[in-house]
């Protein structure tokens, strides 16, 4: 018996390594895109909690709902920012 871990992917077809890899980023960009959710909760939390102190902060807070309203793919709200 061996301590050397065995590559199980060199003994399986082309296929199933391909559709094996899929499945595993697959599963990364879910948890990346959980974590994004998850911090952008938190900053909105963050952004309503207080009024902006600053007109920095205001126009910060404004630049965040406005890249998070055209990243969202709405075009409803494209046309409300636009007027």
């Amino acid at each position: 018996m061996t301590d050397d871990p065995v590559e199980l992917d060199e003994h399986r077809g082309m296929a199933a390594q391909k559709s094996t890899e899929i499945r595993r980023r697959l599963h990364q960009v879910q948890a990346d895109q959980a974590a994004l959710r998850r911090r952008q909760e938190e900053f909105e939390r963050h952004a309503v909690a207080a009024p902006s102190t600053t007109w920095a902060e205001a126009a910060a807070e404004a630049r965040y709902l406005i890249r998070h309203c055209f990243r969202a793919g709405s075009a409803a709200a494209r046309r409300d920012l636009r007027g």
